[in-house]
């Protein structure tokens, strides 16, 4: 099976083709704040470099959130489009499962939601422990387990704090697992992209946050 993945709901973002888990291409970069949508431009290169048909891939798979709203309607929008033109299904797959992919034992899987606030789950050993909630960053401290996070920024946290950096091999376990777990939408355009914060109170924020720069 040859496979396309994106992250694009939080940094870096990554693109990547395998062919299984063998990976061809792999492209991992940080992305100005104000260019969130690189991701296409990113995936047309590697067309380009890898020589790629369309008949080429045979799935897509995306990070649909929880993230930065803009990054994650990005990358979702980028991958809906790319599997509607190429007739291929989609994956879906959770941000904090993928982080939390990278670490061993109890722990939180953690990404900034927005000033003060984190996404964040408990996972043991891989497998999820709770479902996906916001956190405020004064109760991060007491958390009852480390937390593992590719934010490079955290307030101390009393049981420690591990950061990593998300790789394209395990974006490409992640895809492979939901897949053979029936994870699977064969309508891309379906897919909606998973914000917690309900739209409304995030345009509302986006509104108050552009008066205040104005």
């Amino acid at each position: 099976m040859r496979i396309l993945a994106l992250s694009n709901a939080f940094q870096p973002s990554i693109v990547v083709f395998s062919e299984g888990e063998h990976i061809v291409f792999s492209k991992v970069e940080t992305l100005p704040f104000n260019k969130p949508n690189n991701l296409l431009y990113f995936t047309n290169e590697m067309f380009k470099e890898v020589g790629l048909k369309k008949s080429d891939i045979n799935l897509i798979s995306v990070i649909y959130g929880p993230g930065s709203f803009t990054g994650t309607r990005t990358g979702v929008v980028g991958g809906k489009m790319i599997a509607f033109a190429l007739g291929v299904p989609i994956v879906p797959v959770n941000s904090l499962e993928y982080i939390a992919m990278h670490a061993s034992g109890n722990i939180y899987s953690l990404l900034r939601a927005g000033k003060n606030e984190f996404f964040a789950a408990r996972f043991e050993d891989g497998h999820r422990r709770g479902n996906d909630i916001i956190i405020k960053e004064e109760d991060l401290p007491d958390l009852e387990y480390p937390v593992v996070s590719p934010e490079e920024q955290l307030p101390l946290i009393k049981n420690g704090c591990t950061h990593i950096k998300p790789t394209p091999q395990k974006l490409i376990e992640k895809t492979i697992n939901e897949y053979e777990a029936g994870n699977v939408l064969y309508d891309p355009l379906s897919l909606k992209p998973l914000y917690l914060h309900a739209v409304d109170v995030i345009f509302r924020k986006m509104k108050n946050d552009n008066s205040k720069d104005s």
